[in-house]
């Protein structure tokens, strides 16, 4: 049941829009320079319609129109459907699923203050009644796991595999190594031989273990970056981190494979 919430709450308060003579080129430009999904249509002080990227595809694209001749007029969804900002998001789904579109004009007392698409409704974290990912994806998630943990469990105690004498991961013979995309963590165990003069069981403890917290950081990470946008442009920790670590796997997999 999607909560009574205004479609105000959720609007992209900066309205874009383009002079109905320009062209189709231009106004792709336009769009992906200010990374929107859709350009209003407007003549002076007037809303004529709108123009999206699904416009360009189906009727330029489709159409084999010149997109360097053909004019945003010829190709926007008109005439433009507005919704009051105080209406619900609700109210905005059925009149856009009534309608056949996908964008709204969104007004205050006739006055044009934003444009809601299809995909802000989709994507918006309600405050209110909402599904949090904490706790509730997480518990989700987590019983999950546990179920299919119990279901391999299962099958390992009542159709065991046959197994030979337990094998020693920070023992491998020279001419035996995993394959490639365990290299990585092979590498780590053979690093963490260095630490042996220290204690004889701290390679185990850091080759081990600290794979372990590795894991575990990227299960906190959602915690950690709580940034609500989704562009991957305005995600710079999570990229960030994201690529350091890919960044890690890849050298450590490299050497585990020369060495």
């Amino acid at each position: 049941m999607i909560p009574k919430i205004a479609v105000k709450k959720v609007i992209s308060k900066c309205i874009m829009s383009v002079d109905p003579a320009t062209s189709v080129k231009r106004a792709a430009e336009i769009m992906e320079a200010q990374e929107v999904g859709s350009l209003l249509v407007k003549k002076g002080e007037e809303f004529l319609g709108i123009v999206t990227e699904v416009d360009f595809t189906h009727k330029v694209m489709r159409g084999e129109l010149d997109p360097h001749k053909t004019s945003v007029e010829h190709v926007m969804s008109s005439p433009l459907i507005n919704i009051e900002g105080d209406s619900s998001i609700e109210e905005a789904q059925e009149v856009m699923k009534r309608r056949g579109i996908r964008h709204l004009l969104v007004t205050d007392k006739g006055k044009p203050v934003g444009v809601v698409s299809a995909r802000d409704l989709v994507y918006f974290e309600y405050p209110e009644g909402g599904e949090p990912f904490w706790p509730n994806h997480a518990i989700k998630n987590a019983l999950v796991m546990l179920i299919c943990l119990a279901v391999l469990i299962t099958l390992a105690t009542f159709s065991p595999a046959p197994m030979e004498s337990k094998a020693n991961p920070f023992f491998t013979p020279e001419h035996i190594k995993p394959h490639w995309y365990f290299l990585f963590s092979y590498q780590i165990l053979k690093a963490a031989e260095v630490f042996k003069s220290i204690h004889i069981e701290l390679p185990k403890l850091i080759g081990v273990m600290g794979q372990g917290l590795i894991i575990f950081f990227i299960l906190l990470l959602p915690f950690l970056d709580k940034n609500p946008e989704r562009h991957w442009r305005k995600r710079l920790l999570a990229i960030s981190i994201g690529l350091l670590m890919t960044l890690i796997i890849v050298i450590l997999t490299v050497w585990g494979y020369v060495s």
